[in-house]
């Protein structure tokens, strides 16, 4: 679609003003006030910001100027260069006051809003991403936009200072043409917004795995092109028809991902923990920032890996990034913190994308002296986004060679264990030096989707590898979160930065901090747990469900009154879809308690996008991914006493089997499971630990020992 249908952009341009300076209006920047750090971070800019709320977009409708909105987060490169340069810049900043009402977001605490004007530009043909910039009317309907805007005209992209001329003098006297035309991308938004009803089989998820195995990288792993994002939900997706069908293809498709992941530059070798996205598609250069969300998929799917191919590399990177995840980003008592700045200041004081991160060959030779040669076999450079290494005093980051231990054992005429051990030196006193450096901005949020996400991955990884101190930390966290994020009326927040209440939840809050007391009732037993699952997916329901044509709403209808279209989220972004996590939430909820409730809303909800089939898209992965939870749920049943020595062996080879469909209790003998369960006149043999492993209405013969259960694992995880 075309924007300004009868007056094209080109157009715009010519009819532009001269783009001078203009007073400053009558509105003072508001961000001191706000809690979110990034909004904070913008409290000095001569840009006169006001929040998105209630009294901000009922002034800016009374003013009648377009609003100029500016979307980002704390860890977002470009948007601090955009600060810098733009917001803060006197003439910028006079034609932003004096001719638009200017509105800035942390996408972060309003995702919704973000997912809105990020679509709106695609369905414009239009750049987009972070920062995202875009001109609205007055109402808050798109006109334009884009992503960074240099502040003058630079390489073939427009200045933001004639953009921001130009356009108000457009809305000024063309203001029906504008109209006409976002009228067409509402129309279009509200369309694509429309769920299609329909019937998901296995087969159609089957469908799903082998095309998109066929856009999977053949020479660097991943999926194909640049920037390269980790795309975890398709690659789960993957592995999840790997364990369901016996495929080598789609096995090693995810495993060689993961590892070119955990060997490359989107992993900091010195610190643990991953960065966002690399630019190319090597796997080597990455953007900077450090986010929670990011951090907690790639745990859960290198613990998948990890227990069907137990790669000591593999184990260590799971290692090192729980070790990153309790050191760098967990808040004491508070929960995990939302990111990491991409930027940090060098020794010269000034602040650039990496600068905590990067060494120079001659940097790395005089630090490590003697133990410098054979780190620099094991790790080499990778230029920042933009710059060569064209000398050694040139900066860049560490990604793993491919010279194998052995290999490098041979070079250095050592033992194995010798070079581990030297590596790992030389790792750690760089690790030394670097802290030392000036480090980068913590985004001090507490999200409860991402705390939710991150709990449930420490809770996986701790059961697979075996450490009660990472599921105690896990509980604690999730304790924390369900004190602090719940206001005195009962209702979840998205967010808390120091004791304050942020925006009140989404769909994927909810969705995600559900997840984790699931996953915190299977591991403890504790009924507290299953009814703060129930209670959470139980206040979703009553205020995001559309009880008319089935699935959820994105927020509640009070939330969500300021935006154009109350959409129901199904497409992925870097996280699986809300409406796909609540699915996977109803499903386990009703495998567990075998309650109505949860099955009729699971069903209606698997109906209500059931139309997925006919034109798949990349980001349907997480919806598909929790059809298969609904339809081919593994549900484990172990009979005997929690506590008995016998019970353990059982316990951690289940923990230790990739069984992603998996729900799992212990329960007492002569405990009544629910009647819908196929399980539920299923005896304990002989006073022993009996295992039970049923899918549908089918269940395995008891397992008492560790040899029976492992092929009754095998053989139902890849049943019908």
């Amino acid at each position: 679609m075309k924007l300004f249908s009868k007056i094209s952009f080109v157009a715009l341009l010519i009819l532009g003003l001269s783009g001078e300076a203009l007073p400053a209006g009558e509105l003072s920047n508001q961000m001191a006030s706000q809690a979110s750090p990034y909004l904070r971070l913008h409290a000095d800019d001569l840009v006169a910001w006001q929040p998105w709320q209630q009294d901000s977009l009922q002034a800016a409708e009374k003013s009648g100027k377009p609003i100029f909105l500016s979307i980002g987060y704390l860890a977002c490169h470009w948007c601090h260069v955009m600060r810098k340069e733009s917001f803060s810049d006197p003439e910028i900043a006079g034609l932003i006051n004096q001719s638009y009402y200017p509105i800035l977001v942390d996408r972060e605490e309003l995702p919704q809003v973000d997912a809105l004007y990020q679509s709106a530009l695609a369905v414009m043909n239009l750049a987009n991403g972070w920062p995202l910039t875009v001109f609205l009317t007055n109402d808050r309907k798109p006109i334009w936009g884009g992503a960074y805007f240099p502040k003058k005209a630079k390489s073939g992209a427009p200045g933001l200072d004639a953009i921001l001329a130009q356009v108000a003098d457009v809305y000024a006297k063309r203001k029906s043409d504008i109209l006409a035309d976002t009228k067409q991308v509402i129309e279009q938004l509200e369309e694509e917004s429309k769920s299609a009803k329909g019937s998901i089989a296995l087969h159609h998820i089957d469908k799903f795995a082998k095309i998109i195995l066929s856009e999977i990288d053949p020479f660097e792993d991943g999926f194909e092109g640049a920037p390269k994002f980790p795309n975890i939900i398709a690659l789960e997706s993957l592995w999840r028809a790997y364990i369901r069908t016996g495929r080598k293809d789609y096995g090693d498709a995810v495993e060689n991902a993961v590892h070119s992941m955990i060997r490359g530059g989107l992993y900091d070798h010195i610190g643990g923990g991953f960065f966002r996205y690399t630019v190319d598609r090597q796997w080597r250069i990455p953007h900077f920032e450090k986010m929670l969300g990011t951090n907690a998929r790639l745990l859960r799917l290198m613990v998948e890996v990890w227990r069907e191919k137990p790669d000591k590399v593999l184990q260590a990177r799971i290692y090192q990034t729980v070790e990153f995840l309790f050191r760098e980003m967990l808040l004491p008592g508070q929960g995990f913190i939302s990111s990491l700045d991409a930027d940090s200041e060098t020794e010269e004081g000034k602040e650039e994308e990496g600068a905590y991160y990067v060494w120079s060959s001659n940097q790395l030779k005089k630090r490590l002296a003697g133990r410098y040669a054979l780190f620099s076999a094991a790790y080499d450079l990778a230029p920042r986004e933009g710059e060569a290494l064209d000398t050694e005093d040139d900066p860049g980051i560490l990604f793993q060679t491919k010279t194998s231990l052995g290999d490098l054992a041979k070079q250095f005429k050592i033992p194995p264990s010798v070079v581990t051990a030297q590596r790992d030196a030389a790792k750690n006193q760089l690790a030394k030096i670097r802290s030392k450096r000036e480090r980068p901005r913590q985004d001090q949020k507490i999200l409860a989707a991402d705390n939710g996400s991150v709990i449930s991955a420490l809770i996986e990884a701790g059961r697979a590898l075996d450490r009660e101190d990472w599921l105690s930390k896990a509980r604690m966290a999730f304790e924390a979160i369900f004190q602090s994020h719940f206001d005195a009326s009962k209702q979840l927040h998205r967010s808390v930065v120091q004791g304050r209440l942020g925006p009140p939840a989404t769909l994927s809050d909810y969705a995600h901090l559900a997840q984790a007391a699931l996953h915190l009732y299977e591991v403890s037993g504790e009924l507290a747990f299953l009814n703060q699952a129930k209670h959470i997916a139980g206040q979703a329901i009553e205020l995001m469900w559309d009880g008319k044509n089935h699935g959820f709403f994105s927020g509640s209808s009070h939330n969500t009154r300021f935006l154009l279209i109350r959409s129901k989220p199904i497409l992925d972004s870097d996280a699986a879809s809300a409406n796909s996590l609540m699915l996977s939430v109803l499903a386990r909820l009703y495998y567990l308690t075998g309650e109505d409730k949860w099955y009729e809303i699971g069903d209606q909800t698997l109906t209500a996008f059931g139309g997925i089939p006919k034109s798949f898209l990349f980001g349907h992965a997480g919806f598909l991914n929790a059809a298969e939870d609904w339809l081919a749920a593994l549900q484990i049943v172990v009979i005997g006493d929690e506590k008995a020595a016998a019970l353990k062996p059982l316990r951690l080879l289940i923990d230790q089997t990739s069984l992603p469909t998996r729900t799992f209790q212990i329960i007492a003998p002569g405990t009544r499971l629910p009647d819908t369960h196929p399980a539920q006149f299923k005896e304990q043999l002989d006073g022993k630990p009996t295992v039970y492993v049923c899918r549908g209405q089918i269940c395995s013969l008891p397992a008492t020992t560790r040899q029976e259960l492992a092929q009754t694992l095998i053989s139902f995880r890849r049943g019908r």
